[in-house]
């Protein structure tokens, strides 16, 4: 996807400090949004896509060179949440969760390889925590800049405010897609309850066709019943649409959450474009 830059011209940089900076960092990119919680309103949404084949150190030094030059990442705000994008987590029932054990259940799954740092993420809604690895280099750029910054996995706000929205909705399977490039998460949900949450990388859409499918298949769901709710860069016209919805017969984009209010530059942007990002503001 595109540079992004959308601002709406109510937004004052003397009242930052009552504003809310969500931030997200992607393996390629980053982006944020600013929310203002006098109004409930999201006045500015930016995306930056970090140069092709670039290294983690150079990924480093754009994130660190963005943060210092964009006018309104150098300012102070009430509250600074960042969403990071991991593909190595892994989920705990609360009730069996021992924060002394976190690095042996991650290590169950996965090798903690330096540079690398555990965090964790408690998932109200699904008394589960969710453990994720976080590059050590990337928190430190970030707190650098905001002391106070709260991190979280990029599942929290998809899968928080789902089991929000479908808990009394007659029990029945739903399935999200939240798309990237050259990855995606799946959750699928019943009601109120998390039935899956994984992340798959896809190079074409035969693959990323191929992960859904396989999932459909496993959970035992029917492909002609159970609805699939895409997030982030897809819409009607990418060919990754056009392919699955030969195979799957209900499919949604999801909607901007109407608790909200949203600047009116953000009206040509596909509605579930930053969705995940903008429900952070709601789960946290």
């Amino acid at each position: 996807m595109n540079s992004i830059n959308l601002v709406d011209e109510t937004l004052d940089i003397n009242l930052t400090l009552s504003y809310v900076l969500s931030i997200q960092i992607c393996c390629d990119e980053f982006s944020f949004c600013i929310f203002d919680p006098v109004r409930e309103k999201f006045i500015a949404i930016y995306h930056h896509k970090v140069s092709e084949n670039a290294s983690e150190s150079d990924f480093n030094y754009e994130l660190s060179q963005f943060i210092e030059n964009e006018e309104f990442l150098n300012q102070h705000y009430k509250k600074v949440r960042v969403l990071y994008h991991s593909q190595k987590f892994t989920f705990v029932p609360l009730p069996l969760y021992d924060s002394e054990q976190k690095e042996q259940y991650f290590n169950f799954h996965y090798d903690l390889i330096d540079g690398e740092e555990l965090l964790v993420n408690k998932i109200e809604n699904a008394n589960t925590v969710n453990i994720f690895a976080l590059k050590t280099d990337v928190k430190n750029i970030i707190l650098r800049q905001y002391k106070n910054a709260e991190f979280y996995h990029q599942s929290i706000p998809v899968i928080e405010n789902s089991l929000i929205t479908f808990k009394n909705k007659n029990k029945i399977h739903k399935v999200f897609v939240n798309v990237h490039d050259g990855n995606f998460d799946l959750l699928c949900i019943k009601g109120n309850q998390l039935v899956l949450f994984n992340t798959f990388e896809y190079t074409n859409s035969e693959d990323f066709v191929y992960f859904i499918l396989n999932i459909y298949e496993q959970l035992k769901l029917n492909a002609e019943e159970t609805e699939l709710t895409f997030l982030g860069y897809i819409d009607k016209k990418s060919e990754l649409y056009t392919v699955i919805k030969k195979y799957i017969r209900h499919i949604r984009f999801e909607k901007l959450d109407e608790t909200f209010m949203y600047s009116y530059t953000f009206f040509d942007l596909p509605s579930s474009t930053f969705s995940n990002l903008f429900g952070l503001q709601k789960c946290v």
